[in-house]
């Protein structure tokens, strides 16, 4: 082509990007005008860009390196060992190294770690100044909420590499929006950030890549900055070989700053504008700048010359998803959904304070933003506490409204004292009115309560020797309850209703659950006619109900009517209860039993922020820990699923009274004592898991069935089969007693003595066990 052809080729591909997909066609077929050269040429630059790597999202270093750089295949380093580690798994690419999970391979001790190496085909003089830069970073830095470096060196093919703290958890923005955490919540997160950047700054450390995939928030809510690989080090002191180059722009061009894209100097400001743009999108689910096409000119124009949306505004966008694969549509409903909050309200939260802070943070001028990280946190902690902040105008309203807010309790009684005259009769009227209405509940709930307990109080009666016989046995009892029910309750629906449900739960509680199951089911009936679907007594019956199900087995329709509490509980108390946080329980249990570790987890870690932040939820908050030690040990992280069930275990010690789950806790860390080969403790602690079994709830208890099948399991595990084997029986006798036959959780006690047999020489014996087990 000659030079003018090119140009015109250029200019008809720009404008086709700029055309939507379905039309670009006809587009080039009018713009070419017969002009075969012309739109050949513009057909391929547009296939080449349609094929293209979305490299906005990568680093700019990445990308120059990728297109200049010879690539060569990747070693294949998992299953290789590099000092006391053994590499078990790719974690993902940065873009100097790739990122390896490895474990502890000389038997010393267990623990996991993170280790970065350095890319074949960017193994250069450059690249290996530039780790050695990363490393003497992390090795000044030590911050509970930054990774840290735990050693470093060079691989037999002389690669250099790094090992850092392993950090498993969730990407920032991922972990906020996957629990729902409301505006105060992520506010008081996002200052642990700001601290552990601010630590950074301290020590003539700045970031420059803060983003979303580079903070990982762990299970126990702590967020941990990551990846320094290209920090900026301020020291003059330093020799040159530390100092950052100035000539290549390394960024991540949808998180850098004004500043970092025109190629001027970085200073702790751009990392006060990367936190601002983290902030930006924590809270309205949107990024500053709207970019049509992604493409870097574009990006690069919005940074320096686009003002961004004031948050309390953008949290209204709709935003459609782009060619991204994991692009999806954003509206207020799902942004203000993921907050636990209504989009009305969100907006109101947003406006005025925070608004004004975040555009603080963001402002293209370096010197009009914050001082300091250490000052836009401030900022925020101050408009948490309801104080003036920086970043609104010092104004005499402002500073009115503020005290206002701060002193409701003195400055409403001044305004009491001023209108008393006026205001009096309205207020007694009206308080009045809502004492009577106040009183009228309360008086039909205590009134219900009565009637209730007087049923069964003469249920209880009804077990007199001298009506009955001496062997009144508790199901007949209930049995007998709930005919009774059917007829002297008929005109008082409510009580009957609430009468069933606690015969149906009493069923439950004995394992007889084809008695219960019915009697829930009419008591839920009954109260989505009296109250609807969003009423806490109907969503509560919805939830002994689910628990039934789940017990007796029957796992799908518990799932689904546990996610349907869920739904209901959301509309009824937007920020979780009590309730809440047990349903969150049920169904994290649930999805764990069906082997859906990663929705466990998910679910568990919400019912933990729920338990922690209502009161009178500790008992949740207790088995969320034990529930998180499962998943963490399914995965294959002992000492970390060691740790949480430690944590569950003492936290079960607040609990009172003591709860059923006590014995299965004290099991489940036994369990894991076991795996890691710590007989000895692990042995007290399931002689403690079925004492305390077998004193809250009798020899014949299902959970007692599951302490003894996997203490068994430890015995088989130290070769002593004939103890296995008689554990073993003992805990199918007791599952025999309460469970129906089939039921799941007898599989692995069955599965488990087969093998046991086998082992010990009844092999005939074994096989009948093991395939009635594969049959379950």
């Amino acid at each position: 082509m000659t030079p003018e052809q090119y140009e015109q080729v250029k200019a008809v591909f720009q404008s086709a990007l700029d055309r939507n997909p379905e039309t670009r066609a006809d587009f080039l077929a009018a713009a070419c005008n017969g002009d075969d050269l012309l739109l050949r040429e513009a057909q391929s630059l547009l296939e080449f860009h349609e094929r293209a790597e979305n490299f906005i999202e990568k680093s700019a270093f990445t990308i120059g390196a990728r297109q200049l750089l010879k690539q060569e295949a990747e070693p294949a380093f998992v299953g290789r060992r590099i000092g006391q580690y053994e590499l078990t798994a790719k974690l993902g690419n940065g873009g100097m190294g790739t990122v390896y999970l490895a474990a502890r391979a000389d038997d010393q001790f267990q623990k996991l770690v993170a280790i970065k190496i350095v890319k074949r085909e960017l193994d250069t003089d450059e690249t290996r100044r530039r780790f050695r830069h990363e490393r003497q970073i992390l090795a000044s830095l030590d911050h509970p909420n930054i990774a840290r470096l735990l050693d470093g060196g060079t691989t037999s093919d002389d690669l250099p590499y790094l090992v850092m703290e392993y950090v498993e958890g969730h990407a920032f923005t991922q972990y906020c929006n996957d629990l729902k955490l409301p505006t105060t919540e992520r506010l008081n997160l996002f200052r642990k950030v700001c601290a552990a950047v601010h630590y950074a700054h301290q020590r003539l450390v700045i970031h420059r890549d803060i983003k979303p995939s580079n903070i990982l928030v762990t299970v126990h809510g702590s967020p941990k900055l990551l990846d320094f690989g290209i920090a900026k080090l301020l020291d003059p002191q330093l020799p040159d070989s530390l100092h950052t180059a100035t000539e290549v722009r390394l960024m991540t061009p949808e998180y850098a700053s004004p500043e970092q894209v025109r190629g001027e100097e970085i200073t702790t400001a751009t990392d006060v504008y990367l936190l601002g743009v983290l902030l930006y999108e924590l809270l309205t689910g949107h990024r500053p700048y709207r970019v049509t096409s992604g493409r870097p000119d574009e990006m690069a124009r919005a940074i320096c010359e686009q003002d961004p949306e004031r948050p309390s505004t953008a949290v209204s966008r709709i935003e459609e998803p782009t060619n991204h694969k994991d692009a999806t549509r954003v509206t207020p409903e799902t942004v203000s959904h993921e907050r636990g909050d209504d989009p009305a309200n969100l907006r109101k939260k947003l406006s005025g304070d925070l608004d004004n802070i975040v555009l603080k943070a963001m402002q293209k001028e370096p010197s009009r933003r914050y001082a300091s990280v250490e000052e836009f946190s401030e900022d925020v902690r101050r408009h948490l506490a309801g104080l003036p902040v920086i970043a609104r105008p010092d104004t005499l309203s402002y500073r009115t409204v503020k005290f206002v807010r701060r002193h409701r309790v003195g400055v409403a009684a001044g305004v009491v004292v001023g209108i008393a005259l006026i205001a009096g009769l309205i207020a007694t009227v009206w308080q009045g009115r809502v004492a009577a209405r106040e009183r009228d509940v309360a008086r039909m709930e205590r009134e219900k309560a009565v009637r209730v307990n007087s049923f069964l109080q003469e249920m209880l009666s009804s077990a007199d020797p001298s009506k009955k016989g001496v062997n009144v046995k508790a199901a007949d009892l209930l049995a007998d309850a709930a005919r009774r029910a059917d007829i002297d309750l008929v005109e008082q629906p409510e009580v009957q209703a609430a009468v069933r449900r606690t015969i149906g739960n009493t069923f439950g509680g004995l394992n007889l659950f084809n008695q219960g199951e019915p009697l829930i089911r009419q008591s839920l009936a009954t109260h989505r006619q009296l109250y609807g679907n969003d009423h806490r007594e109907t969503a509560t019956t919805m939830f002994d109900l689910a628990r039934l199900l789940r017990a007796k087995g029957e796992f799908d329709e518990a799932e689904t009517t546990l996610r349907q509490v869920l739904e209901i509980k959301s509309r009824l108390a937007p920020a979780g209860d009590v309730e809440t946080a047990a349903t969150l329980i049920e169904l994290s249990a649930l999805l764990f039993q069906r082997g859906r570790g990663e929705e466990s987890e998910l679910v568990a870690r919400q019912a933990l922020v729920v338990s922690r932040r209502v009161v009178g939820a500790n008992l949740y908050g207790a088995t969320a820990l034990n529930l998180l030690g499962l998943v963490q040990e399914y995965r294959g992280n002992l000492s970390g699923a060691e740790q949480l069930l430690r944590e569950s275990v003492e936290a079960f010690k607040q609990v009172n009274p003591p709860h059923v789950t006590e014995a299965l806790v004290l099991m489940n860390l036994a369990t894991n004592l076991t795996s890691q080969s710590k007989y000895d403790e692990a042995d007290k602690l399931f002689q403690r898991a079925v004492e305390r079994s077998n004193l809250l709830f009798g020899p014949n208890h299902p959970n007692g069935g599951i302490v003894l099948t996997h203490y068994g399991r430890m015995y088989y595990l130290k070769h002593d089969y004939v103890k296995a084997e008689q554990l073993l029986r003992h805990a199918i006798t007791v599952q025999q007693k309460t469970w129906p036959v089939g039921h799941p959780e007898t599989a692995q006690t069955l599965a488990t003595l087969g093998i046991v047999l086998a082992r010990g020489g009844k092999s005939e014996e074994g096989e009948r066990y093991l395939r009635d087990a594969l049959k379950i």
